[in-house]
């Protein structure tokens, strides 16, 4: 039997936690959205089954257990990206803390995409009467690993739709859709509130 060196086997070792590290990524982003923080935690943590509501690019969303009706401990949803359903992912919600307007989502369940895994903690903050923050707090891996990084972007991106299609959501009660949500943006971008 052939013997490892020392320095072979911590090489190996620093090798393998090093691929390891690059395939998770970590990301912290947040937007402020102009409502507040009990009609944006409706909409995020109360309406957890109704996603697509303020998603464009999910055709359908739903809870798992057709007995939910809003977000509670240990809840899961269907979202559905596509007509046929062939493109979809499941999360399920833990951690729900409607007193500190906090939870966390985890991905358990991906359909043809290169998401890997993701948990997200969710958190609505408020900043004054009549405007809050949603901050996400991301840990998720992609296959093929090296789309982290390039991912990161594309979070960060949704992060800030979703606070622009939340607060259109609430004020206007239309649903954000494929055909409406580039307007949607163009206009909250004219009115100067969000870059």
């Amino acid at each position: 039997m052939k013997k490892i060196s020392a320095t072979a086997l911590l090489t190996l070792c620093m090798s393998i936690n090093l691929v390891a590290q690059k395939k998770l990524q970590k990301l912290h982003t947040s937007a402020v959205v102009n409502v507040t923080a009990k009609q944006l935690w409706k909409v995020i943590g109360e309406d957890y089954g109704a996603i697509a509501n303020i998603t464009p690019h999910l055709v359908s969303s739903k809870y798992i257990d057709s007995s939910k009706t809003m977000g509670s401990e240990g809840c899961e949803r269907e979202c559905k990206l596509n007509e046929s359903g062939s493109k979809f992912i499941k999360e399920k919600m833990i951690n729900y803390d409607p007193t500190n307007m906090s939870f966390t989502n985890i991905i358990y369940q991906i359909e043809r995409l290169p998401l890997e895994s993701s948990q997200a903690v969710y958190k609505v903050e408020a900043i004054d009467s009549v405007s809050c923050k949603i901050v996400l707090d991301m840990q998720y891996r992609t296959k093929p690993a090296f789309m982290g990084r390039l991912a990161k972007g594309k979070f960060r991106k949704m992060t800030k739709d979703i606070a622009i299609f939340a607060e259109h959501y609430i004020k206007t009660g239309d649903k954000i859709t494929k055909k409406n949500y580039k307007k949607i943006k163009r206009d909250h971008k004219k009115k100067g509130l969000f870059p």
